[in-house]
């Protein structure tokens, strides 16, 4: 019998559920993924899995360089620098980790979410592929909030984290946030 893959949660024809959005009281930016990935689904946590850098990146701009030690920390992290998380997809079938193995996806219902937090005034997509099924989902929403595309922080992107660190800075708008003192 073949040896399964370590990152393979559940078999190619179940359906997986994504997470509920990470958001307080008054978002201004939503940091907008494809679909969380294993690690994620199976600890209920956004960015669990230690060679995503999304974490790590946000402790350096939001926390003054301090990693966060628990989950918590970096929920209120983002939460008091008004930064809100969420995907593109609700469900979908995938195996393994990997945006290209997404099949059958069926999107968030984020014009209801953006519809309830007009404070959103810039979406920040986790990577080209999230911004491409957001284009393909969302054509209502295009155009309607200031929207870039930083670097994926996916372990699979080949960008050194300096790079990446120095994208997400510039796509954060620094001058809109309020670094947790």
């Amino acid at each position: 019998m073949p040896k399964k893959s370590t990152n393979q949660i559940l078999p190619d024809t179940s359906e997986l559920t994504g997470l509920p959005p990470l958001v307080g009281d008054h978002p201004e930016i939503l940091i907008l993924g494809t679909f969380p990935g294993c690690c994620s689904l199976c600890k209920g946590e956004y960015y669990a899995d230690r060679g995503n850098s999304l974490r790590k990146i946000m402790a350096d701009i939001l926390n003054k360089g301090i990693p966060f030690k628990t989950y918590t920390e970096f929920e209120t992290c983002l939460k008091k620098n008004n930064v809100a998380l969420w995907d593109v997809f609700e469900t979908c079938q995938r195996n393994g980790s990997s945006d290209k193995n997404i099949q059958y996806g069926q999107p968030n219902t984020l014009e209801t979410f953006l519809g309830k937090h007009h404070s959103i005034g810039t979406i920040i997509f986790n990577g080209a592929n999230a911004q491409k099924e957001f284009k393909k989902y969302f054509k209502s929403l295009n155009g309607k909030k200031d929207m870039q595309t930083a670097l994926s922080t996916s372990g699979a992107n080949a960008k050194t984290y300096d790079v990446k660190l120095e994208n997400w800075k510039v796509k954060l708008n620094l001058t809109n946030i309020n670094q947790v003192q």
